[in-house]
């Protein structure tokens, strides 16, 4: 339950960085909006594949498992093009797959 917990605060964490520049667009200047959402998607998305691939112990079915979940996310990025919500679901989808592998 604290991983379940863990994972949907990083989800939430990450999408309120995307989201709250909208939402604070008349206290911040649009441009520094703009340049703060354009450079945090790249940072975002490499600590993820970082994370995912290389701070875990040598594992095929981990490896598995995280690049599905990474594949995910390019697909939903591509077609959504919006970076919070792709790897709030992949986050999501991966704790799935973890769950249900669990049960075998």
């Amino acid at each position: 339950m604290e991983r379940l917990i863990a994972i949907l605060a990083v989800a939430l964490g990450t999408y309120l960085a995307r989201v709250l520049p909208f939402y604070l667009s008349d206290r911040i200047n649009i441009e520094s909006a703009e340049k703060y959402l354009s450079s945090s998607s790249a940072a975002i998305i490499s600590a993820l594949f970082v994370t995912s691939f290389f701070s875990t112990e040598p594992d095929v079915g981990k490896y598995l498992t995280n690049t599905i979940a990474l594949i995910f996310i390019a697909l939903v990025y591509s077609r959504t093009k919006n970076a919070g919500i792709s790897i709030m679901l992949g986050v999501i989808i991966h704790f799935t797959i973890l769950s249900v592998s669990k049960l075998f």
